[in-house]
């Protein structure tokens, strides 16, 4: 199960962890106001090795092509983590926001396949199983697949979900994917 770690548990950490660092909360009162309805997200997450001693980083931007900038960005880090976690936590961040914004629509850009098949594909079945593989296995990370899909399948704006190859040089990819390794480097130094 994944830790949040409070702004208590972070203080607690070794000096070297500190680096004064905290999340930044996007605020879709912002993108409300600039009249952008059809949004696109790209997520990212990752960790170098599953460790309670080094930590893994989840990110989510909201870019606007037009002119080529990021409108707000959203990142978190834990401990104790894999990387399937964090890429669904920053699914999750890009979720919560779309159903926050109350936008007609958005695309959600993703590096990972484990994200965008199991929120287009598989969660359908293993809802339909008790949360079960087709193997009859406990499906891995369950809490966070049910809310994924909750806030997925919930009433209001279309989302669309699209797999993007990473470090393949999509500038918006890139840019999620250097977040979260500069959060993960930030606290491993």
């Amino acid at each position: 199960m994944i830790k949040q770690l409070s702004e208590e548990e972070i203080k607690a950490r070794p000096a070297k962890l500190k680096n004064n660092y905290k999340p930044r909360d996007i605020d879709a009162e912002i993108f409300d106001k600039l009249k952008i309805k059809n949004m696109k997200l790209y997520t990212d997450g990752g960790c170098r090795v599953h460790s309670d001693k080094t930590p893994g980083a989840h990110a989510c931007i909201v870019v606007n092509d037009e002119n080529k900038s990021i409108l707000e960005y959203n990142s978190g880090i834990e401990w104790n983590t894999t990387n399937n976690e964090q890429e669904l936590m920053a699914m999750r961040k890009a979720l919560q926001l779309v159903r926050r914004g109350n936008w007609s629509g958005c695309t959600i850009y993703t590096d990972s396949e484990y994200v965008k098949k199991g929120l287009t594909e598989w969660c359908k079945s293993w809802k339909n199983n008790k949360w079960r593989t087709s193997t009859n296995k406990d499906v891995k990370n369950k809490e966070l697949w049910v809310e994924l899909d909750a806030l997925y399948t919930a009433k209001g704006g279309m989302i669309e979900i699209k797999w993007v190859r990473a470090h393949n040089g999509n500038q918006w990819n890139e840019a999620v994917d250097a977040l979260c390794t500069n959060i993960i480097d930030k606290f491993t130094r």
